[in-house]
């Protein structure tokens, strides 16, 4: 009779006391950005210039019209149009959610002067500097942007309402406040990077469990905080070092649910985040590992042959887009087989995955076929019988949906125990909707 045993890959393991399941943090799909943005690279002379807007700010109505609508009457360059940009400059507003707003009258005339396009500073007025509409400024950082233009393929100059595009540019920055009727120009923004967080539960042998939450670039530095999620509270704080930071969270009551996750505060060069939510199960009466539920043991007395798996569950890392997958990773810690019979046979310990199902909509479902992985033997083929069974790719071949070999041994093997891990990766579609999932991976002997 082959002894099987189910396991869940929902979080990471703890010991005797704990066992946990790593929520949102384990799969999480984000939606894309999807404002347009400038080319940095097509910024004139990568920013060193002066561009000067006068007057530097208006506000309230003058000459019974909005100053929204008046914008800046004299606009200034220290340097001109670049050679081969010097067909047509145009003027537009970049709103904050991406839109541009042509904002003057198109400048094609190579031979005025100030407009740059001989390559000498510009000095643009009137409606050749702005010819602003209501609704050309939005609420918020509007980037005001005058163009040097490259010319068609024909050599006439681009249409004015054409996008940036590739087109060179010069760029201010203004602050809009529509209810007020003002705007003001304001240094450039420093743009922080985008981090994540991710948080992984240890147990400790006294009942206390270790939150480390790892933020990812690693360059980021500042403080990380931990919070019970059920009450809000901040129950510790860890200084960044390499991208991990760390707090022990101690006299957890028994036979209860925790929940935490950590957040992020950023710094001076990265923008803040906070981690999905990690939740810690504490049991009534801990057990030792090896008389936990995942432990199968064939006594001796019948066949000789046993295996056991190391107790708790597989956390996959969270998800990141990678091409048209989200890819998450983890590993299965170990896996023992102890062959004391006196004639040994062959044997395979083989696993096979159920598909994963997302845990607040069971419609949403990720195939088994998405989950692959890489056996390793544990301390090289001299300490073990048996041999790691082959690499399965993760959304190829099937996957981990039907049964594939985890170790194997041949008939008369001298050494009785094969010791095996194993990388796990799972590859799930770029459109999987956004969520936690989880999934079976059982193991058997045979």
């Amino acid at each position: 009779m082959p002894a099987t045993r189910p396991r869940r890959i929902r979080s990471a393991m703890l010991a005797a006391a704990l066992s946990t399941f790593v929520a949102a943090s384990a799969l999480s799909f984000a939606a894309p950005a999807s404002a347009a943005e400038l080319v940095p690279e097509n910024e004139i002379n990568g920013g060193a210039y002066t561009f000067t807007l006068s007057p530097t700010s208006r506000s309230g109505v003058e000459d019974e019209t909005s100053a929204l609508v008046w914008g800046p009457g004299e606009v200034r360059t220290s340097t001109g149009c670049p050679d081969g940009y010097r067909r047509s400059s145009r003027t537009f507003v970049v709103q904050p959610d991406g839109t541009e707003k042509v904002a003057a009258i198109n400048r094609t005339n190579t031979a005025a002067v100030g407009w740059g396009l001989q390559g000498e500073p510009m000095l643009l007025i009137s409606n050749r500097a702005q010819a602003f509409a209501i609704d050309t400024l939005a609420d918020g950082l509007n980037k005001f942007v005058v163009t040097c233009d490259a010319p068609l393929e024909d050599g006439t100059p681009v249409p004015k309402n054409a996008p940036i595009g590739d087109s060179k540019y010069f760029v201010a920055y203004l602050q809009v406040d529509r209810a007020a009727q003002s705007w003001t120009v304001v240094p450039k923004p420093v743009e922080k990077a985008d981090t994540t967080v991710s948080l992984t539960p240890t147990a400790g042998n006294d009942g206390s469990v270790t939150l480390t939450a790892t933020v990812s670039p690693a360059a980021a530095t500042g403080s990380v905080s931990f919070v019970n999620t059920a009450t809000g509270t901040e129950i510790g704080t860890g200084t960044l070092t390499a991208g991990s930071a760390s707090t022990t969270v101690t006299g957890l009551a028994a036979g209860t649910s925790h929940s935490f996750k950590a957040v992020y505060a950023g710094d001076d060069d990265h923008n803040g985040s906070e981690s999905g939510v990690a939740t810690v199960n504490t049991v009534a009466e801990p057990q030792p590992p090896q008389n936990t539920a995942i432990t199968v043991t064939i006594p001796a007395s019948a066949t000789g042959l046993k295996f056991t798996v190391t107790p708790g569950a597989v956390a996959l890392s969270a998800a990141t887009l990678n091409g048209t997958s989200y890819v998450a990773t983890g590993t299965l810690e170990q896996a023992k087989v102890s062959d004391n019979r006196e004639v040994r046979t062959a044997w395979a310990l083989n696993g096979s995955a159920s598909e994963f199902v997302n845990t607040t909509d069971n419609t949403k479902k990720i195939a088994a076929s998405s989950l692959g992985w890489k056996p390793e033997l544990i301390g090289g083929a001299a300490a073990n019988g048996g041999t790691a069974g082959a690499e399965i790719a993760a959304g190829a071949n099937g996957g981990l949906s039907s049964q594939k070999s985890l170790a194997q041994a041949a008939a008369g093997a001298t050494v009785a125990n094969t010791t095996v891990k194993a990388g796990i990766t799972l590859k799930a579609p770029a459109d999987t909707a956004a969520g936690d999932y989880t999934s079976t991976l059982t193991i058997t002997l045979i």
